[in-house]
């Protein structure tokens, strides 16, 4: 049987900071390690320290939660086997950073003069052209790593997967409106498309590629690597997030097995230039041109892939291969019928249910009924009545429901009103969702991590327990668990003599067993008394 990928995402937050309360003041004069501090704080557990990050900390869930460079909130999933497992965790993230939102504003009110609210979306840009990410992760064989990384003019095998990335807008994509230099409104399919500058880089905050060519593969490099993707948009549908992941998959099991089966037809020309021109076209009728020189549209080229991946899958997929495919399948059919039978995606692909949304809205308010209401509504300046004593123009209504798409509560984000118009087939459910914010996936690497910080919480640095004192660092396939040398009885200082370090390493992803070496270690500094069998050796068994 076939073994399941792992996949991984990581997902930035945005941040917006909203008065609350009898006083007005500038947001500006929030620090903002301030914000970081509540939200840290609100976690209910005890903090398990990192190499390369103070804010931020493994959790019980095998998750990692942290706060990057440019000072968004991240949530980075445990490794996930399949599209439906990363989905679930995927929503996991958000609803453990909405409870966490709450409690942070519980604290803010208890502890702060200035009273604000923090509010955290789910999206990939601002208005002064500010772009953060959606980070995917897929485990790759070594052969087909080294060749993703090649330069892209060389390598036929990544010119394929660049089609393939580039035309997955017309499903993958978030949806945003902005002013031009007309000063009209107009509407894309993609926030992150046009940040995009060049098919392959080391760099993910300057030039920013589609694929990231760092070597960190979190795992033994001898047996993989992990491909590492920055190019597509965070999803609200889980829907969009499972097709991105189970679409990807299945092109990358085919790049390792099966590349003879890929059509050099229709590889596009320019697929820089195509993403943006592509994120443009909500009407998917733009042609582009394709080595051959011939002309195909986005959705003509993602049918392409979508039929080889069904006659691959058929021989040499799984059932949850078999189950993207399908899906992928009605919802390029859907695509096909946009124009003439709208709706069949709201509440499913994300551009789709925020573009329906706003032109409802605006037409409604406005009483317009005719032509192009995002080209309409740049040329008026009148504004509208939305409640008592507040009035608004198209252009803002448009852009603040732009925003309020992302936002991550349920009983405050747009989309989670759309989301119960097509809910008859669903692919997750909330059992499985709420599982996966408290505990980690089965029978994997991070149910490993997830026991340990749960065990190691019990001895944090902190913390007392038979006069022991510890303390852990973690990554994805190691962690570093010290105990303080004791300081000598006659000694006058306070000061330590040093730390016994104790190396622990789970470098197989797909593995929850501890090497019979790290078993030994681990045991010897007593901080469990009997370990679980499902992650002894089997020699200790």
């Amino acid at each position: 049987m076939k073994r399941q990928r792992l996949l991984g995402q990581e997902v930035e937050y945005a941040i917006l900071i909203v008065p609350h309360g009898k006083e007005e003041f500038l947001t500006d004069s929030i620090r903002q390690d301030n914000i970081i501090r509540h939200l840290l704080n609100s976690i209910n557990c005890s903090v398990i320290r990192e190499p390369t990050h103070l804010w931020g900390q493994f959790l019980p869930n095998g998750a990692r939660f942290y706060f990057d460079t440019g000072g968004h909130p991240e949530y980075a999933t445990p490794e996930c086997l399949g599209p439906k497992q990363l989905v679930c965790a995927a929503q996991a993230g958000d609803r453990f950073l909405e409870r966490l939102q709450k409690r942070a504003n519980e604290l803010i009110d208890a502890r702060e003069t200035l009273k604000y609210r923090i509010c955290l979306y789910k999206n990939n840009n601002d208005e002064t052209g500010q772009t953060w990410g959606c980070h995917e992760n897929y485990l790759v064989k070594p052969d087909l790593f080294m060749e993703m990384v090649k330069p892209f003019d060389v390598n036929a095998l990544m010119a394929n997967f660049i089609t393939y990335f580039v035309t997955s807008v017309i499903y993958t994509g978030n949806g945003h409106v902005r002013t031009g230099f007309d000063n009209r409104l107009h509407f894309c399919m993609s926030q992150r498309a046009e940040h995009i500058m060049c098919v392959s880089s080391n760099l993910t905050t300057s030039n920013r590629p589609i694929i990231c060519t760092k070597d960190e593969p979190h795992a033994n490099k001898e047996y993989w690597r992990r491909l590492h993707l920055i190019g597509r948009d965070s999803n609200m549908s889980p829907l969009a997030t499972y097709l991105k992941f189970g679409t990807c998959s299945i092109i990358l099991d085919i790049l390792e097995s099966a590349p003879h089966l890929f059509k050099k037809g229709r590889l596009l020309k320019d697929p820089l230039s195509a993403l943006s021109n592509i994120s443009w076209d909500a009407n998917l009728r733009k042609q582009f041109e394709c080595l051959s020189g011939s002309m195909y549209t986005a959705l003509e080229i993602q049918k392409m892939f979508c039929e080889i991946s069904a006659r691959y899958v058929e021989q040499n997929g799984s059932e949850e291969d078999k189950k993207v495919v399908s899906r992928w399948q009605e919802v390029l059919d859907a695509l096909s019928k946009d124009q003439t039978e709208p709706g069949l995606l709201v509440g499913k692909i994300d551009w789709i249910t925020k573009k329906a949304v706003i032109e409802k809205k605006l037409r409604k308010i406005s009483g317009i009924d005719y032509g192009n209401i995002f080209e309409i509504a740049g040329r008026f300046t009148q504004k509208y009545k939305i409640k008592d004593d507040e009035f608004v123009s198209l252009v803002n209504l448009a852009k603040t429901i732009n925003l309020q798409y992302h936002d991550i509560r349920r009983d405050k984000g747009i989309f989670y009103r759309c989301l119960g118009e097509n809910d008859d087939d669903l692919i997750i459910t909330e059992d499985e969702v709420e599982s996966l914010i408290e505990e980690p996936p089965s029978g994997i690497r991070p149910e490993l991590r997830g026991f340990l910080i749960k065990e190691l919480q019990k001895n944090s640095f902190w913390r007392r327990l038979s006069g022991k004192r510890y303390s852990a660092i973690f990554d994805w396939g190691s962690c570093v668990i010290s105990q303080p040398r004791h300081v000598k009885e006659d000694s006058t200082s306070s000061s330590r003599n040093g730390e016994d370090n104790v190396l622990i390493t789970f470098f197989d992803p797909y593995e929850r067993r501890l090497l019979p070496m790290d078993y030994g270690k681990l045991m010897s500094l007593g901080i469990i008394d009997e370990l679980p069998e499902r992650f002894r050796p089997d020699d200790q068994n």
